[in-house]
């Protein structure tokens, strides 16, 4: 396969990553234009809410079978996303009572130790949970796809 045939999928591969890359990347810019600290539990954060969303859908679907298309999900993804949203926001704003809160007008040194400890306790939590082996939504979309060829 030529490069010029390959062209297509590293583009909608470049963007389906980039634009993930860029969401946290923003999220990241308005916490720290907000608060005026660097949450480095973001990222687990999100990685955590991606679990949510695979669990809930797991748990749906039984309740909603189908597929869509080509994908091995089907009307279990909508609610799944929509609970893994609200879960993933509750748990952001417990951890902000429970540990940024007090430490609001502590030295920037302590919200980025208690930034970090946060971020190890979420990732083991995936971790515990979810074990280190890949998931994925979709056993179709894991792998690349050929486009126009």
């Amino acid at each position: 396969m030529s490069a010029w045939e390959q062209l297509p999928q590293l583009a909608v591969y470049g963007v389906v990553s980039g634009s993930i890359i860029t969401l946290g990347a923003v999220g990241l810019s308005l916490t720290y234009s907000i608060l005026r600290f660097s949450n480095f539990s973001h990222g687990d954060l999100m990685t955590t809410g991606a679990y949510m969303g695979l669990g809930f859908m797991w748990l749906f679907q039984g309740l909603l079978p189908g597929q869509w298309a080509p994908l091995s999900f089907g009307p279990a993804l909508l609610p799944a996303l929509v609970l893994a949203m609200v879960g993933n926001a509750g748990l952001a704003v417990i951890i902000d009572r429970l540990v940024f809160r007090r430490l609001r007008r502590a030295k920037p040194v302590l919200l980025l130790m208690a930034a970090v400890g946060v971020a190890f306790v979420l990732r083991n939590l995936v971790l515990f949970g979810a074990q280190s082996d890949p998931l994925y939504f979709s056993r179709r979309i894991q792998r690349a796809l050929v486009l126009g060829g």
